[in-house]
């Protein structure tokens, strides 16, 4: 077998294996599978069907703070106030099962240290005849749903997810839809995140569908298996000039040194050589300066997919330097021709390379990891 066949050959295992790790990351075909028996969160929209027994309640929220977000916990500390407002017949619900005013609802996130307590000693009836109670809060909440995939430059998203407290009703009790507050909610001044832009708040409706029964046979389907929430949401950005400047600016200068490696005559094989070698080293370096940042993933968030694009990129082109250095250390007579061709391969490395960097770091912003 001719050198030319096992180069070519070789060429064609190096490609194969680029695209299939593409593939594989891109698809998350060979990743385990993630556990979907937890229960759905489905949005409401105008087309949602609601049982005939339906008692509106309608929730709002003004968060005072956030204090201690935890990115690898996950976890964040707020406190501020939450209020409701209801029609007589769910005040006539709450009265005939005996149901205290402060225990009909719940906070889904909430860890331990929530607490809850009444602004009034008894609901306040409003001139429609309506009930109306505020409630204090404080304690600390999961930060449930994070993504990190277009980190540096993700939005966090701090919750807040109101619920009906299912255990305090039974399935012959109507549907209890819990309705957002979005004109009267707000955020208070002290909720801003170090290293973080606040970009504002969101309430959004969703129904809650329980992966159980609690036991119950089929023909019991009540709201112990669906449940109404509301969720107050805070959004943070992270400053997209720092975070280039501090992450992605030192890469850039990293890679550019690497891809202008070739430009150098293929007679200083040493300095050649030793540019991929330390860009290496630096690329190590710089990946710990964030990956402190984040928690542990089961996927790789943006910046990740362009460290291995360069670490690939120095790899690749160390082992081009490698085999200049051996094609003049057997050049011979031939140095002249060998010269030549050494920087026809350099050419098509930085051509190829370059372009390829752009264009799956492109893929890799636009097309989301699953």
């Amino acid at each position: 077998m001719s050198k030319l066949v096992i180069k070519r050959i070789a060429y064609a295992v190096v490609i194969v294996a680029v695209l299939t790790l593409i593939w594989a990351n891109r698809t998350g075909r060979l990743e385990p599978r993630s556990y979907k028996g937890e229960g759905e969160l489905i949005p409401v929209s105008d087309t949602t069907d609601w049982p005939e027994k339906t008692i509106p309640v309608t929730v709002g929220a003004w968060v005072e703070d956030i204090s201690d977000f935890d990115v690898s916990a996950q976890t964040f500390k707020s406190s501020g106030s939450v209020w409701f407002i209801w029609p007589a017949d769910f005040q006539a619900l709450l009265d005939l099962k005996k149901i205290p005013v402060d225990a009909f609802f719940t906070v889904a996130n909430a860890l331990d240290g929530y607490s809850v307590t009444p602004i009034y000693e008894t609901p306040q009836r409003l001139s429609d005849g309506r009930f109306y109670q505020a409630f204090q809060y404080t304690g600390t909440f999961l930060a449930f749903g994070l993504d990190f995939r277009r980190f540096p430059f993700q939005a966090v998203q701090l919750p807040l997810a109101f619920s009906i407290n299912a255990e305090k009703f039974s399935s012959a009790s109507p549907f209890i839809r819990l309705i957002p507050d979005e004109q009267q909610s707000g955020i208070g001044e002290y909720v801003h995140i170090p290293g973080y832009v606040t970009n504002g708040k969101k309430m959004t409706e969703w129904i809650y569908h329980f992966g159980t029964r609690f036991g119950l046979p089929p023909e019991f389907s009540g709201t112990e298996m669906t449940g109404s929430r509301v969720q107050m949401t805070l959004i943070y950005q992270r400053s997209v000039i720092t975070s280039v400047l501090k992450l992605i600016f030192p890469l850039v200068v990293v890679m550019t040194v690497v891809l202008l490696s070739p430009s150098l005559a293929a007679s200083l094989w040493d300095v050649r050589i030793a540019l991929p070698s330390t860009a290496l080293l630096t690329l190590v370096f710089l990946q710990q300066s964030y990956a402190d940042q984040l928690p542990p993933l089961p996927y790789l968030t943006f910046i990740d997919q362009i460290y291995a694009l360069s670490y690939a990129t120095a790899l690749a082109f160390f082992a081009l330097f490698v085999w200049s250095s051996n094609q003049l250390e057997t050049a011979g007579e031939n140095r002249q021709f060998v010269v030549q061709k050494i920087n026809r391969v350099d050419l098509r490395f930085q051509i190829i390379f370059a372009v390829g960097i752009v264009v799956l770091a492109t893929l890799g912003w636009f097309v989301p990891v699953r």
